[in-house]
C-alpha cells in the first residue's frame, strides 16, 4: 500500500514538473523598460500615462513619475513591443519617450 502511494506521489510530481516546463517554454519573456518622458507637466499626466498603458494587451504594470519625468513599463514581449507603446503615448497623449539604458 505504501509503495502504491509513493508511486502515485512521484507520478503527480513528474506530471506537475512536465506541465510547468511546458508552460514556461510557451510564455514570452517579460521585459521592463525604463523611459525618459517629455511632455508630462501636471499631476494628471502620470495618471493618464498609466491608464493608457494598462489598457494595452501584454502590459503587466506601469510606474510613471512627474518628479523626474520617467516611467517603467513591465510587459510581455511576445504580445507588444516598446516601440508600439511609445508611438501610442505620442499619438494619444503627446508624450515623447526614449528608452533609458
Amino acid at each position: 500500500m505504501k509503495i502504491i502511494f509513493i508511486v502515485n506521489v512521484l507520478l503527480a510530481l513528474l506530471i506537475s514538473f512536465s506541465v510547468q516546463a511546458e508552460s514556461s517554454q510557451n510564455n514570452p519573456p517579460t521585459r521592463i523598460e525604463k523611459l525618459s518622458v517629455e511632455g508630462m507637466t501636471t499631476p494628471l499626466c502620470p495618471v493618464l500615462f498609466k491608464e493608457l498603458m494598462m489598457k494595452q494587451k501584454g502590459v503587466n504594470w506601469v510606474k510613471a513619475s512627474l518628479d523626474d519625468n520617467t516611467a517603467e513599463i513591465n510587459y510581455e514581449s511576445g504580445q507588444v513591443d516598446i516601440s508600439t507603446l511609445q508611438q501610442l503615448l505620442k499619438d494619444e497623449l503627446g508624450f515623447s519617450t526614449t528608452v533609458r539604458h
